[in-house]
Order: structure tokens, then C-alpha cells, then sequence
């Protein structure tokens, strides 16, 4: 393995991935408060300014689809900077765009480009650093990106109220060329006698991956619990406001205050992950999900519409969702010691495609059945527990000792 030399190193190169992760997760919402203000600029209907989410989603999909295999082929540092890039450009046309056309290409090249920091910076931290150094600064990583971005929407109202709502692209803009020189300045080059992979850009690389047990069981547990995530931001505030005649800014409030506990799960099971069975750790977290799922079931199931309690089980959830990003993260990089871009990138698809199912479940589901959501999670964290627990063919339903 490839180890950087010193602390100063190791923290050069940490801040240049939290960059460019962070520039990403702001880059999804900074700009939503501003999309009433475009829908007039345009003079388009809100459903066409709608799309520039679309067609973000849509370029990080297909760049999971080819950017971990281009990783590990060519060098995880070289695309990350082409990503890193093609984020700029698309900040940049966004910044001077005139059409919506326009800005829905940058939107896309956006995507396209900004997400490759999910699957290959990750990858960087696990090459150059041991295996305890790289969960501790999962935790960290996971600490920030559950706390920075949710302050993303708050900016992105106040730049667009004083500004314009091209203040919001600048802001983008400016992200993405620090988190582009960062890489440039801090990271080291590519050994490609270790990094590059004899195994070509093809999904048969995916089959392969897959067809492993142990791996498949662990990929999917950060999935399920994203699809969750996604039902619930789809779901939660029609509730919020039509059923418990709560209004938008006590609901943003409620919703802001849940991402501390996931920032405390992750910074936590970095820190002492490390020390611990890391099996046992997973199982203890995904209980402590299950927990948290249980408690809505029950009050959906008695129909007792307390806020308090609400909070207190998605609090159990988003706290065991915290604890599992770094020790999940972990066995996932070190699953394929050669591919491990590539295996971030199947779980960074595989993420989306849960999300979509959740956003889509919940629209089926209706804006006031609580049961469903409660149900929802429950049937996923459950799932998640059993898949875990079998992830080889030895393994059996184990409550873990406390």
C-alpha cells in the first residue's frame, strides 16, 4: 500500500476530498431557493425548472455508470481532476446562461462531473492510508457532510434575496475550482504500476463484483437506508403540513435538526469504529435503526400524531445511518483492493436507484398515511439486518452482545 509521509500529508489530502465532496452535496439544493426567481427569468412554467434537477441526477448517474472504472484504469487522481473540470465548465455556463436549454446542460455537465469526487475520493483515502487511519477520517467526512450542506439552501435564499440568483452558480464556480486546485496541490500522482487495472471499462466488471456475497450484502445496506431518506424528504412535509398543520419553517427546522445525529453517528464510529469488531458495530447500528423504525410503526399503528415522538425515532434512524457510512465505506473499499473506485461507484448507482424507488414509493403512498412510511422503513431496515446477518453462507441471525 501506498502510505502519504506525514500528518500534514494525510491532512492535505483529506481536505482536498471533503471539497470536493462537500462542493457536490451543496451543489444538489444551493440553488433551489432561486428556482421560483428562474421560472420567471426563463418565462417558463416551475415543472420545466423542475428538470434542472432531473438532468443533475441524470449526469451523476451515467458518470457511475464509467467514472470508477476509469479510475482504476487510468488513475484515480487524472479523472477526478477531468470530473472536477467538467464541474467548473458546467458552473461557468450556468454562471452566463441565457436559456434554459442552456442551463439545463450545465446542470448536467454539473452532475456529470461533481459526483466523481463520491466515488473516487473515498477510493484515495483508503490507497494512501491505513485502515483505521482512512475509517477515523470517514467519520470526520461524514461529520461535514451531514452539517455544511444543510446549511446550503439557507445561503442559497439569502444570495438569491440580495444578489440574484446567479450568485448561487458563482458560489458553485468558486467550489469547484478550489476543490480542483486542492486536488491538483495536495493529492499525490497516480502510481499506475498499483493503480492502473487490467480489466477494461465493461459492465462485466459490475457482474463480477456482484456475484460476491459478502460484498454484495454489505454494498446494499447504505442503499436501503437511502431509499428511506428519499421517501421520507418525499413524504414528510405534505404530512407535516396538511395532517399536522405545521408550517414550512417549523418543518425545516425539524428536518436540519435530524442531521446532527447522523454527523454524531459518523464522526463517532470513525473515531472508535476502528477499535471495535467492525460486524459488530454494523449490527449493533442496524438495530439501532430498527429501533428507530419500530417506534414509528408503533405510533402510526395507535395513531398518536406526537412530533416528539416522531423525532425520536427518526433520530434513532439517522443516527444509525451515521455509524454505518464509514464502517460500510471501509469493508466496501476493501472489498476489491484493486477496483475499489469501481466499487464505490456500483454503490453510488445503486444508491440512486434506491432513492428513486423510496421518492417514487412515497408518491404512491399518498400525503397523510403515516402507516406507509412507518411500514416502509421498517420492511427496508429489517432487510437490511437479514441481509447483513447473511452475508456468507456460514452466517446466522446474531443479536450482538451489548
Amino acid at each position: 500500500m501506498t502510505t502519504l509521509r506525514d500528518d500534514k500529508h494525510i491532512r492535505g489530502t483529506a481536505s482536498a476530498i471533503t471539497l470536493t465532496l462537500l462542493a457536490y452535496f451543496i451543489a444538489t439544493d444551493i440553488y433551489t431557493p432561486s428556482m421560483p426567481t428562474l421560472s420567471i427569468e426563463f418565462h417558463v412554467h416551475s415543472d420545466a425548472i423542475q428538470k434542472t434537477i432531473t438532468f443533475f441526477l441524470l449526469g451523476a448517474v451515467l458518470s457511475c455508470f464509467i467514472s470508477g472504472s476509469l479510475a482504476d484504469h487510468y488513475g484515480k487522481r487524472k479523472i477526478l481532476l477531468y470530473g472536477l473540470a467538467l464541474a467548473v465548465g458546467g458552473s461557468f455556463l450556468a454562471v452566463f446562461c441565457t436559456t434554459l436549454n442552456q442551463l439545463l446542460l450545465a446542470r448536467f455537465l454539473q452532475g456529470l462531473g461533481g459526483v466523481i469526487g463520491n466515488v473516487v475520493g473515498l477510493a484515495i483515502i483508503h490507497d494512501h492510508m491505513s485502515e483505521q487511519r482512512a475509517t477515523q477520517l470517514f467519520g470526520v467526512i461524514g461529520f461535514y457532510l451531514a452539517s455544511i450542506p444543510a446549511l446550503a439552501p439557507i445561503l442559497g435564499g439569502f444570495l438569491t434575496d440580495n444578489l440574484g440568483w446567479r450568485s448561487n452558480f458563482y458560489v458553485l464556480l468558486l467550489f469547484f475550482i478550489l476543490a480542483f486546485l486542492f486536488v491538483l496541490k495536495r493529492i499525490p500522482k497516480d502510481h499506475l504500476h498499483f493503480h492502473k487495472s487490467s480489466l477494461k471499462v465493461h459492465p462485466h466488471k459490475y457482474y463480477t463484483m456482484l456475484k460476491t456475497r459478502a460484498f454484495v450484502f454489505v454494498l446494499l445496506l447504505i442503499p436501503l437506508f437511502v431509499s428511506g431518506e428519499w421517501f421520507m424528504i418525499s413524504f414528510l412535509p405534505f404530512y407535516f403540513q396538511e395532517t399536522l398543520r405545521c408550517s414550512p419553517e417549523f418543518y425545516g427546522i425539524f428536518f436540519s435538526s435530524l442531521l446532527p445525529w447522523y454527523a454524531c453517528g459518523s464522526y463517532f464510529a470513525g473515531k472508535y469504529g476502528a477499535r471495535w469488531d467492525s460486524n459488530q458495530s454494523i449490527a449493533r447500528a442496524l438495530l439501532l435503526g430498527l429501533a428507530g423504525t419500530l417506534i414509528l410503526l408503533f405510533i402510526a399503528v395507535i395513531k398518536v400524531n406526537s412530533i416528539y415522538f416522531i423525532y425520536l425515532g427518526f433520530s434513532f434512524y439517522f443516527l444509525s445511518f451515521g455509524i454505518l457510512f464509514p464502517l460500510t465505506t471501509a469493508k466496501t473499499l476493501a472489498s476489491f483492493p484493486n477496483h475499489k473506485a469501481t466499487a464505490l461507484s456500483l454503490r453510488m448507482l445503486l444508491s440512486s436507484i434506491f432513492a428513486f424507488i423510496g421518492a417514487q414509493a412515497a408518491e404512491i403512498a399518498g400525503e397523510t398515511q403515516f402507516l406507509y412510511l412507518a411500514l416502509y422503513f421498517c420492511l427496508f431496515s429489517v432487510l437490511a439486518l437479514v441481509l447483513f446477518n447473511f452475508r456468507d453462507a456460514r452466517s446466522r441471525i446474531v443479536v450482538p452482545r451489548v
